[in-house]
């Protein structure tokens, strides 16, 4: 399997609420990094247990999420993904859309590494209704 199949196989188990399966494609040692804005899901998670317990942090934080992706780059055990999200955070009922691009990296056929990169400023500021 590609690097590329592994992330959509993970992206299309935790969209059918197969997370446990999701989860099992992860390294023991997997590195999770996403925006710092000090919301309860924000930060650096290393190991299955910090990232599962990231996800169950998200949950319920917001509406009408879509991710779309535009691009996807692969070279050897990494995927370079162009896109954009939007949603409705549900603690103060803003919409947040943003592009990103996404790092994931990937080791003996498991998810090991995913960091984002996206308008944490934008987030942060609807996420806490307030100037940063």
């Amino acid at each position: 399997m590609t690097a590329t199949q592994i992330i959509q196989q993970f992206r299309q188990l935790m969209g059918a609420g197969q997370r446990e399966a999701a989860f099992a494609m992860l390294t023991d040692d997997a590195y999770w990094h996403v925006d710092e804005i000090g919301a309860p899901w924000s930060g650096v998670f290393h190991g299955r247990a910090a990232i599962i317990e990231h996800f169950a942090k998200i949950d319920g934080t917001t509406r009408g999420f879509k991710r779309q992706i535009d691009r996807l780059f692969e070279e050897g055990d990494t995927v370079i993904e162009i896109g954009s999200l939007d949603c409705e955070l549900v603690k103060t009922g803003e919409p947040f859309h943003t592009e990103y691009v996404s790092v994931y990296q990937t080791r003996d056929g498991m998810l090991s590494y995913y960091r984002i990169y996206e308008d944490s400023l934008k987030l942060y500021r609807a996420y806490f209704k307030e100037p940063a």
